[in-house]
């Protein structure tokens, strides 16, 4: 199972297993639901979305107990994505000049933060430090996490197919990082 930008160790410090419903495609949104269910039986509802708007960032959002709790957004829109992860060859052969593109696809990131799912299940109101900033998607150098930035040859490692609507190279950083 996917971390959900970390929402997985916020789940387990609370004691709760992190429970992934099936994933529905809601226009450019991919939803995916989950639950934290405690060994008591609290259990804390949410969501991850994946949304993919043609010309826009690619952004990942994840909900608890209605409230956006973590965030990680590419600072490219796909098709510049999806052209960083073409070799110099088959870029030259369509007229682009690899060179152009950006050398870092850079993303910005809000990860869930380990007291979340714990708050949630006393029934508490969480306060602004544990959810996503209101400028998140206007501030993009204030959340740029490098570490979760990848070089181009990293995003052609990572296999990112030509015809993808969403390509999860978050996933793949945590794996290979």
């Amino acid at each position: 199972m996917a971390d959900h930008l970390e929402l997985q160790g916020a789940a387990v410090a609370a004691g709760c297993a992190l429970v992934q419903g099936a994933a529905v495609v809601d226009g450019a949104d991919l939803w995916t639901p989950l639950r934290a269910v405690h060994a008591d039986g609290r259990v804390v509802w949410g969501a991850e979305v994946t949304r993919s708007v043609p010309g826009m960032p690619l952004e990942r959002y994840v909900w608890a107990g209605g409230l956006r709790v973590g965030a990680y957004r590419h600072h490219e829109p796909l098709g510049i994505v999806r052209l960083m992860a073409q070799n110099d060859d088959a870029l030259r052969a369509q007229g682009i000049v690899p060179e152009a593109l950006p050398a870092l696809l850079v993303t910005s990131a809000w990860l869930v933060r380990p007291s979340v799912i714990t708050v949630l299940l006393e029934g508490a109101v969480l306060d602004g430090g544990l959810m996503v900033p209101a400028d998140f998607e206007w501030q993009e150098t204030a959340y740029q996490q490098l570490w979760l930035s990848l070089t181009r040859a990293e995003v052609q490692g990572a296999g990112v197919g030509g015809t993808a609507e969403w390509v999860d190279l978050s996933a793949w950083r945590w794996r290979a990082g």
